[in-house]
């Protein structure tokens, strides 16, 4: 580690910062509708911007995916993959483009990670 660099462990427990996201994903499972588990992901996928809004200019995918992976990870909702599962079900042909499928797509990437991580170790 250089000098000035923060330590690897400080970003995962930096996750405060992104409080408002995780609160928001915690709620997924209970919503009863594919509608408003889509704007749940949209308010996450609002809530990561707008905490990233000082750090950088703009936040491309590359950026976010990482961001709602540490908000999955935080949230430690129960069946999060079935949540995704039922997303990606249930969204085929329905929504293929918007705001909607762009942050469904990120969490369904997101997970895939996390589903990959799980299957390594």
């Amino acid at each position: 580690m250089a000098d000035g660099d923060a330590p690897a462990a400080t970003v995962v427990e930096a996750t405060w910062m992104y409080a408002e996201a995780v609160d928001e994903l915690s709620a997924l499972p209970d919503l009863g509708t594919v509608a408003s588990k889509l704007g749940c992901l949209a308010r996450v996928c609002a809530a990561l911007v707008s905490a990233t809004r000082e750090r950088c200019s703009e936040l491309s995918a590359d950026d976010l995916v990482p961001l709602v992976v540490l908000a999955l990870v935080g949230a430690r909702a129960p069946d999060l993959a079935f949540e995704g599962f039922v997303l990606d079900e249930l969204l085929t042909g329905v929504v293929s483009f918007g705001r909607e499928s762009y942050c469904a797509c990120t969490a369904a990437v997101a997970l895939a990670f996390l589903r990959e991580l799980k299957l390594d170790h």
